[in-house]
C-alpha cells in the first residue's frame, strides 16, 4: 500500500515493514507483532519529520572569549583552554555558526545522532559545572 503526499511517500508492506521517502532520502522501519498502534504512529511521524524537514538543535557558548568556528569538516572550539578543542563533524550532520561564533546550530536527519553529537560537545565544558559564573556550553532548542 502506497500513500502519496506533497512532501513524502509512505509504502507499507503488511503490518511489519514501512518505507518513507522524502526530500532527505528514504528510511525503513520494521515493526514486530508486539508494537502498539500508538508506538507505530509515533515512529512513523518521527521518520516523516526526518525525511521531509530533518531535526534542528542549538547549543550556546557562554563565557568571555568562548567561540566556535568550522574549519573544513572540523569544529574548532575556543573554550578558555590553552589550545582550541577540535572535533570532527559527522557526514550526516550539518553545523552552522551564528551569533558571532557563540551559537552552534545543528541539522540532521537522525534525531538521536544529532542530539548525541551535540551532547558530546556540551560535555567538553558544561555550564552547569560552573554554577557561580555560568560559563560553559548550554543546550537548548
Amino acid at each position: 500500500m502506497t500513500q502519496l503526499h506533497k512532501e513524502f511517500r509512505v509504502t507499507k508492506n503488511g503490518k511489519t515493514e514501512v518505507y518513507i521517502t522524502g526530500k532527505y532520502g528514504t528510511k525503513r522501519i520494521l515493526f514486530d507483532a508486539s508494537t502498539s498502534d500508538r508506538e507505530r504512529d509515533r515512529l512513523e511521524k518521527e521518520l516523516i519529520q526526518s525525511v521531509t524537514h530533518g531535526f534542528k538543535e542549538k547549543i550556546t557558548l557562554k563565557g568571555v572569549g568562548y567561540r566556535a568556528q568550522i574549519v573544513g569538516n572540523m569544529l574548532e572550539l575556543s573554550l578558555g583552554y590553552k589550545t582550541p578543542t577540535v572535533i570532527e563533524i559527522p557526514s550526516d550532520i550539518k553545523l552552522q555558526i551564528k551569533g558571532g561564533g557563540t551559537i552552534i546550530e545543528g541539522f540532521g536527519t537522525s534525531k538521536r545522532g544529532l542530539r548525541q553529537y551535540l551532547s558530546s560537545i556540551v560535555e567538553i565544558r558544561p555550564a552547569h559545572k560552573d554554577i557561580y559564573t555560568g560559563k560553559g556550553i548550554v543546550k537548548w532548542n
